[in-house]
């Protein structure tokens, strides 16, 4: 089964946005007892924006209740916005994981956030690049002192900033693509500069982009050996086969059994954990072949039109059949 392909792996995180959240409506209970029956520990929970904290608060008083360990992750492409002439917002989000941390009731309490740092969002092409900005990410401005190498110091700076401003109240965790890794791993850009990156975080999670499990293990097993300590691996599913991208394309269950074995069994020493997301991709996979779950009556369900409508999509029947 699925959950005994990931037992192998001491931390088990999903990552959850306002999709999934969605999907179970406020029947955080269902959502919970899912989220446990799939072999996770844990819950990243996605701030997709500073208004999701809001919705995000509930659910995670709920999950860490029962039993999970919560937190929070920011990505840098949801914050590569202007806002109220305010061009760039990533580095304020330790504040917000701070802000967020200190409201929740005290047996509640945040077990750490993650920050993944994307620079090669800083293209020429990008539309909401700052306008001050000196520097483009671009495949011919690689080098040591070149506009790739100068965007990685701009990334260093701002984890130091977010660092300061958790102030040691969240374990701090960084997230990063293996291809940045790689760059550094080649001497394309500054070793120095992401070896300090990393050294900010109690974790390191290396995100592997590949649409196929040999492109993913064959960049974690690139980038692996240049991450302090053991590091998680970071893996991105796709909602459907036809996908394009470079996020995991899996069938079924047992299509994605194998292609995790595959993964987990060839650096199993390497790793300390793995995080797997979006949720919701694993619930379009259940749509489809369902796990063990019963939906909520509908006497349980919200009667808002959005709300059934979102109930639909999730797809889920009363079927008690599992994916051995």
């Amino acid at each position: 089964a699925f959950s005994r392909t990931l037992s192998v792996m001491p931390v088990r995180y999903v990552v959850l946005g306002k999709a999934g959240l969605e999907l179970y409506h406020t029947h955080y209970d269902k959502l919970i007892e899912t989220i446990r029956l799939l072999g996770f520990g844990g819950v990243l929970c996605h701030v997709e924006d500073e208004p999701a904290l809001e919705s995000l608060q509930e659910f995670a008083i709920a999950a860490a209740r029962g039993g999970l360990k919560v937190k929070l992750v920011f990505r840098e492409s949801d914050y590569n916005r202007k806002q109220d002439g305010d061009q760039h917002r990533f580095s304020r989000t330790g504040e917000m994981a701070i802000e967020f941390n200190r409201e929740l009731p005290e047996d509640v309490k945040l077990s750490g956030a993650v920050f993944v740092v994307e620079p090669n969002l800083y293209s020429k092409g990008n539309p909401y690049r700052p306008i001050n900005l000196l520097y483009a990410w671009d495949e011919l401005n690689y080098g040591i002192g070149g506009d790739n190498d100068m965007l990685v110091k701009r990334e260093n700076a701002q984890l130091k900033k977010i660092k300061q401003d958790l102030n040691g109240e969240l374990p701090m965790a960084v997230g990063m693509g293996s291809f940045v890794i790689l760059d550094a791993v080649k001497g394309k850009i500054s070793s120095a500069t992401v070896k300090q990156m990393l050294s900010l975080g109690e974790e390191n999670i290396i995100f592997c982009t590949g649409s196929k499990p040999s492109e993913m293990e064959r960049n974690f097993a690139a980038a692996a050996d240049f991450v302090p300590g053991t590091p998680l691996i970071g893996l991105n599913l796709a909602r459907h086969v036809s996908e394009a991208g470079k996020s995991l394309r899996r069938r079924d269950w047992n299509d994605l059994n194998r292609a995790l074995s595959y993964i987990l069994e060839k650096h199993n020493k390497k790793l300390s954990g793995i995080v797997i997301g979006p949720f919701v991709s694993l619930a379009t996979l259940w749509e489809r072949h369902p796990y063990s779950y019963t939906a909520p009556s509908a006497a349980e369900k919200p009667e808002k039109q959005s709300d059934v409508k979102a109930g639909e999509t999730a797809g889920t029947e009363k079927k008690e059949k599992t994916a051995e």
